[in-house]
């Protein structure tokens, strides 16, 4: 080498003659869209088998709105430990890229995913027997926590089983189609025009088309930019609170929400209807690793909407 005037550090790395090259750990890649909203932190790479920490902050005027993980095409258990204010997941023995969404507080939107099946009339209606509700879904059990719920979302034909099927999938989750439909339906399914009406991602052949453009002439779902619906997209809590909410009319509350650990969690549009859904009862708290959460961005499946209408019709405020 040719000797700079600076002195001169030499690192050397001696290996077994004849012996392999060590692999390379497994490469994690970060993408994330909106970047200038937040900051991101994970490790470039990590060892299959272990537990991998990042930390994932939204600017101030930003919120969190999705974070994901995905290894080979499958999606990896991603979630925020909560004691520890760091975001976890179990390294696989392949890449893995996890994907970032911040959104300014002024937007309120959801995750895309595939097609939900239409929802139809063709359950039995719910009956008591000594053992609990039969709801005549075969994946709802007599003493599931969700059975009556489920059972009353029946009768009141809110919401219905899968085409084909009997099944009404309590654990599958909430479109925005799903509730628009849900919530259409419990306003008596008032006509709609199909014309202009009609937001430019929803087809008038789709099974919801009157669900949604009911629901964006009537404001109780804003949209997207382009006068978009996203019929598709899942539904978070805090998302299903702030739709609940305007339909009921956008009521004030001052509820506090800090008797959850995790209410800071909250995306800022979103803390009025959140404060609104804990003091009418709407929502309990949902239980994880013995703590009562409020789990704003958790997304909401069909059971959890069956019971907060349930609680909502209870209560008077349905």
């Amino acid at each position: 080498m040719a000797m700079p005037d600076a002195d001169v550090t030499v690192h050397a790395v001696f290996r077994r003659a004849g012996a392999e090259e060590p692999a390379e750990s497994p490469s994690i890649r970060v993408e994330v869209e909106g970047s200038e909203g937040g900051y991101v932190t994970m490790p470039a790479s990590a060892e299959p088998n272990t537990t991998v920490s990042g930390t994932i902050l939204a600017k101030d005027g930003w919120w969190l709105y999705s974070a994901t993980a995905e290894a080979g095409g499958r999606d990896l258990p991603f979630s925020l430990d909560v004691d520890e204010g760091v975001w976890k997941f179990a390294m696989p023995d392949e890449d893995v890229t996890i994907k970032v969404v911040f959104m300014p507080d002024t937007d309120e939107p959801d995750e895309p995913e595939p097609d939900e099946p239409a929802e139809i009339p063709g359950a039995d209606t719910s009956e008591d027997d000594e053992d609990g509700t039969d709801t005549g879904f075969s994946d709802v059990k007599a003493d599931d926590w969700f059975a009556d719920a489920v059972a009353w979302a029946v009768e009141a034909d809110a919401m219905k089983g899968y085409e084909g099927s009997d099944r009404f999938g309590p654990n599958d989750k909430l479109s925005r189609a799903m509730m628009a439909q849900t919530l259409w339906g419990l306003a008596g399914k008032p006509a709609v025009s199909l014309g202009d009406g009609l937001p430019s991602d929803v087809a008038a052949a789709d099974w919801y088309a009157s669900s949604a453009a009911w629901s964006f002439q009537t404001r109780i779902f804003s949209g997207y930019g382009d006068n978009m619906f996203g019929p598709n997209d899942f539904i978070t809590r805090e998302q299903a609170a702030t739709v609940l909410r305007r339909r009921a009319g956008k009521p004030a509350s001052s509820q506090n929400l800090n008797i959850f650990p995790d209410a800071d969690m909250t995306s800022s549009y979103a803390v009025d209807a959140m404060r609104w859904a804990v003091e009418n009862g709407v929502f309990t708290g949902s239980e994880q690793n013995g703590q009562k959460l409020l789990d704003p961005t958790g997304i909401c499946t069909r059971a959890q909407l069956a019971t907060i209408l349930m609680r909502m019709d209870e209560a008077g405020t349905l």
